[in-house]
């Protein structure tokens, strides 16, 4: 599977339990725990219940962690099942097992994540959730192909007839996890000497409503519009969401792992580079664009380059890379958007 650059800075603050007000994974009887072996086959149900909906399901990588995206839904329009408003919830697993050959092993690193709590008739938001696992657990010892194992279960109080669905979905965790101990960072740097150094600003919070600006030389929110950054309100297929503009000629991009960057981390996380982020580490092809869309609906631990309006060609000043942590919706569908900046110092 191949995954977006993004960033793995940014995992402490992604795995906030209560960044969305949701229980803490292990107050309830809704969550997984680990295997208590590894190596053993897991048998994994093959029901999959219309009255149950999957949407979105996705493994996006967040630097030395991936992250599980998408919801589940009831369909309460779903006949073949008897399905009515009296459907709820009656609980989500979620397991991650190693492939291996046509089957899936247990392992005893598992995920961690926020589920609300059981029975619920809403849907269930797996990246509000904060599914995450943690590729840098001590317990794995293989790269690969590993799998997300993902159960629904649901009732109709009126029949009492119970309902499953399981969805998998596979991601890797790739090689440079079992080559970085045989890789010291002093010994293999491929970065170029001369290329300018960027350093990280502390995390900024910014806010549609109050303080919608970011000035990148000095990594602090304003209220001015004509930052270098600027986040708006908008709308979107979805309802309320939110856009990145400038407001004095900055341009930025998104980098696409596919056909640019090809990592799926932080330059300083790759162990050639030995903890030194430099501009040269950001292979874009362009930075044109003037507007970021559809935030909310897109957010998947992208990273974005830019350059400020006074970018200098000889130095790099004025060069910046940036992703957002996290984005919550309040009052009036105004935003408050954390943000992780890299810049030329």
């Amino acid at each position: 599977m191949s995954y977006k650059f993004a960033k793995s800075l940014l995992a402490g603050s992604l795995l906030a339990m209560g960044a969305f007000g949701l229980v803490a994974c292990g107050d309830d009887g809704s969550t997984t725990k680990p295997n208590s072996g590894a190596n053993n086959p897991i048998s994994v149900d093959s029901r999959q219940d219309a009255s149950i909906s999957f949407t979105g399901l996705n493994v996006v990588n967040a630097g030395t962690q991936v992250k599980l995206t998408g919801s589940i839904g009831l369909a309460f329009a779903d006949t073949t099942n008897a399905a009515s408003a009296n459907l709820q919830f009656t609980g989500v697993t979620i397991q991650i097992g190693k492939v291996v050959g046509t089957g899936v092993n247990t392992i005893s690193a598992q995920p961690t994540f926020a589920l609300p709590a059981f029975p619920t008739n809403k849907s269930i938001s797996l990246t509000e959730s904060n599914v995450m696992f943690n590729l840098q657990d001590p317990s794995l010892t293989e790269c690969g192909e590993y799998q997300f194992i993902i159960t629904a279960t649901a009732n109709d109080g009126s029949s009492k007839k119970d309902f499953s669905n399981t969805q998998t979905i596979s991601f890797s965790r790739p090689e440079m996890y079992c080559a970085a101990n045989n890789t010291p960072a002093s010994s293999a740097s491929t970065t170029p000497a001369n290329s300018p150094v960027m350093v990280a600003c502390p995390e900024v919070t910014l806010s549609t409503e109050l303080a919608p600006g970011l000035d990148i030389a000095t990594c602090t929110a304003s209220a001015s519009t004509t930052a270098d950054i600027v986040v708006k309100k908008s709308k979107s297929n979805s309802g309320d969401d939110y856009s990145i503009t400038s407001g004095n000629g900055a341009t930025f991009s998104i980098i696409s792992n596919t056909d640019e960057y090809g990592q799926d981390y932080w330059p300083d996380q790759n162990p050639v580079n030995g903890g030194v982020v430099h501009m040269s580490d950001f292979k874009y092809k362009t930075i044109t664009g003037t507007t970021l869309v559809n935030m909310k609906e897109n957010y998947t631990f992208d990273i974005y380059v830019g350059k400020t309006k006074a970018f200098n060609e000889a130095t790099g000043a004025g060069f910046f890379a940036f992703a957002i942590n996290e984005a919550k919706i309040g009052n009036n569908g105004n935003y408050t958007v954390k943000m992780t900046v890299y810049k030329v110092q």
